[in-house]
């Protein structure tokens, strides 16, 4: 059977075994066609030659009939023999004349002409008894007319030939046929085995193609694992880095609310602003791995634009004199977008940054220009425009993408995680961060296209237009407009001290717990109206927690459940509902945070 070698392709080999069953049949139904033509043409000889030998028969019969009715003449002297002899005597001359004797004369030449020469010297002898009238005796008649003695003599001799040609047809007719007939069987059973043989190959075939999917399967399975081992390390990791970021910040928030002296303040905001920096790249590699898994989600709500860029320069700044940070907004801007503001503000904030790491002399500017495409559609234009004086690096060989950064040196390697975090924003918000570097300035420019939003609703627009700066006051009031009964859970007693720092200043008296556990018991035996619930704890988790609290409250006095947490994965709120939570506050967050939940969540209805 065939052999292949282990480099054929699956297809090369089906390939090989079709072309050979092709040629198999081909060669069933060629020698078909072959037999049945020469057996046609064999057929034909055949009759051709019984034909012969039934005109040869004739003949015979014309000649002895011919002499027969001549002799009868001849010794009887009646005219009614003479009629006969004729008839019998033209018949010869017709049949002596036909196309029969002409192709003898080829086929056996020395016979047919004696054959052609007897009919003569046979016709002329009749002829010349006939004229005499009997004037020779009957005995001379006899003794001369010896032709049709050779007349049948030779035609026997032909007939005999021509039973042998018709023997020897009919011989390889049955030749043809049995060949042919062993050929077919044999054309037939090669082409059972190679059916066999591909059948067996498409089985292979198969059987690997499944143990390759099985495979990829396990691979995918290993990878999609890996994946989720790494998503939950970099959880692990955010959470364990907001958490102590959440209580640094908020504390320097609170001390920001004390008097200082200049040199003191100088030294809060570097701290806040560092704090800040070390908060976007938690983000940043949070949200690369969220990119790698196709998992990050963007989302499309109304945005004040001047908002979104102030915020961006209150957290981007630059502490060295030498370097101004500057933007400008042109006027045709439209105010209110749709979009997703919070990946537009770390895209923007991820290219100033990325502006300002080498810069040691300078400065970095923001243009923000709008074109209006439709009535409601709008191509906003981003250019970051850094004039460099002192470079670590040249910009012209500035990597855009995180697999060219990681070649590039140590010192980009932040850097260009960064930029790959702008550009991979970009394109998820459908723009593309180009490049373009002239001796010592380098501009990233990209474009967006974002509508303006159809209509507002009077909640939206209540919000859109309450700005928040990276350090608002604490409203002193807010316990008095709203007023609550509120349970703060959350195991670290720093997040506890700033949590209740912040609600102090509110002027909002509450409770805490260590744990969930705790969280339950304290729930059970007191309503509340706001319950801050950190998500990880020992003992009890809040996602238990609250759980549990739910089933202790009626369906009309469930109270409000926010979660505490610095967790990448329960930053999705709708994850958070599921879970039986209304809301989630990611740490670090803000005075303002906690207000804006107090507020969309408990705020007395108008």
């Amino acid at each position: 059977m065939f052999r292949f070698s282990p480099a054929t392709s699956f297809q090369q080999r089906s390939w090989q075994l079709l072309l050979a069953i092709a040629i198999s049949t081909i060669v069933i139904v060629v020698s078909t066609l072959v037999v049945v033509y020469a057996n046609k043409r064999t057929t034909v000889k055949i009759d051709t030659a019984a034909n012969n030998i039934q005109q040869l028969a004739a003949l015979e019969t014309a000649a002895i009939k011919a002499e027969a009715s001549e002799r009868t003449y001849c010794l009887l002297n009646d005219t009614n023999f003479l009629q006969t002899f004729k008839e019998a005597h033209q018949t010869l001359i017709t049949l002596s004349d036909s196309a029969l004797l002409t192709a003898y004369l080829q086929a056996y030449p020395q016979q047919a002409t004696t054959l052609l020469q007897q009919i003569r010297q046979q016709e002329l002898h009749m002829n010349m008894a006939i004229d005499k009238h009997q004037h020779l005796d009957t005995a001379t008649i006899l003794h001369k007319n010896d032709a049709i003695d050779n007349i049948r003599s030779i035609i026997k001799y032909i007939s005999q030939q021509e039973h042998s040609n018709i023997q020897a047809a009919k011989d390889a007719q049955q030749r043809n046929t049995t060949i042919s007939f062993w050929l077919i069987i044999v054309c037939i059973v090669v082409n059972v085995l190679l059916l066999y043989q591909y059948y067996k190959m498409v089985q292979h075939n198969i059987v690997e193609h499944q143990q390759i999917e099985n495979a990829l399967i396990k691979a995918k399975n290993q990878a999609e694992e890996a994946n989720e081992s790494k998503a939950r390390f970099l959880s692990t990791v955010s959470h364990e880095i907001r958490t102590p970021m959440n209580a640094m910040l908020g504390m320097a928030t609170l001390l920001k609310q004390r008097p200082l002296n200049d040199e003191q303040r100088r030294y809060l905001i570097n701290i806040q602003r560092s704090g800040v920096a070390l908060l976007v790249l938690v983000n940043d590699i949070v949200d690369f791995s969220k990119m790698e898994a196709g998992k990050l989600k963007i989302e499309h709500r109304p945005f004040v634009v001047h908002h979104v860029i102030d915020e961006v320069f209150s957290i981007v700044k630059s502490t060295n004199a030498n370097v101004i940070v500057d933007y400008q907004i042109a006027r045709d801007v439209p105010r209110v977008l749709v979009g997703d503001a919070n990946r537009l503000r770390q895209l923007l904030i991820n290219l100033l940054y990325q502006s300002l790491q080498h810069i040691q002399k300078g400065y970095v500017e923001l243009t923000i220009t709008a074109q209006q495409q439709s009535n409601k559609q709008w191509q906003l234009n981003f250019t970051v425009l850094a004039e460099n004086n002192d470079t670590n690096v040249l910009l012209d060989e500035m990597p855009l993408d995180i697999s060219d950064a990681a070649d590039f040196g140590s010192k980009l390697t932040v850097s260009g995680f960064g930029l790959s975090i702008a550009t991979r924003l970009a394109t998820l918000l459908g723009g593309k961060v180009k490049l373009e570097t002239n001796n010592n300035h380098t501009n990233y420019t990209f474009t967006l296209s974002l509508p303006e939003p159809h209509s507002l609703t009077p909640e939206e627009i209540a919000q859109l237009n309450k700005h928040d700066s990276q350090f608002e006051d604490i409203n002193p009031k807010l316990a008095d407009e709203i007023p609550l009964s509120i349970l703060i859970v959350d195991d670290q007693e720093m997040n506890l001290v700033l949590l209740s720092s912040i609600l102090v200043k509110m002027g909002y008296v509450f409770a805490t717990a260590h744990n969930g556990a705790e969280a339950v018991q304290m729930a059970t035996q007191n309503k509340y109206q706001l319950i801050f619930m950190d998500i990880y704890m020992p003992v009890m988790d809040g996602v238990e927690a609250t759980q549990r609290i739910r089933k202790h409250y009626l369906p009309n006095e469930q109270p409000i459940i926010i979660a505490l947490t610095a967790n990448a994965v329960m930053e999705n709120k709708a994850y958070a509902q599921k879970k039986q939570l209304n809301d989630v506050l990611i740490k670090p967050y803000k005075p303002a945070d906690i207000e804006n939940i107090i507020r969309q969540w408990l705020a007395p209805q108008a």
